[in-house]
């Protein structure tokens, strides 16, 4: 069992993840992060999480709230 990322950029992409994993939105093994979201109609900035994904810097507060923002809105539709 993988363990949940302590960054708060990584952890909110891997919840998401996790809640959709099994259904038809789930992320495919070959998707990379963007076409996953295209696929699925999320619109959000993979940016943030990508700068932290790939060792170039933390994230700021505001650039995870509005990544979680964007993540929300797309789950209670």
């Amino acid at each position: 069992m993988l363990k949940q990322p302590r960054d708060p950029a990584r952890k909110v992409i891997y919840q998401l993840d996790r809640k959709t994993k099994g259904q038809a939105q789930g992320r495919k093994p070959y998707e990379t992060l963007q076409e996953w979201f295209q696929r699925i109609g999320l619109e959000a900035d993979t940016h943030t999480y990508e700068q932290v994904r790939y060792g170039e810097r933390r994230a700021d507060k505001a650039d995870i709230k509005r990544l979680i923002e964007q993540i929300n809105d797309w789950l209670v539709k």
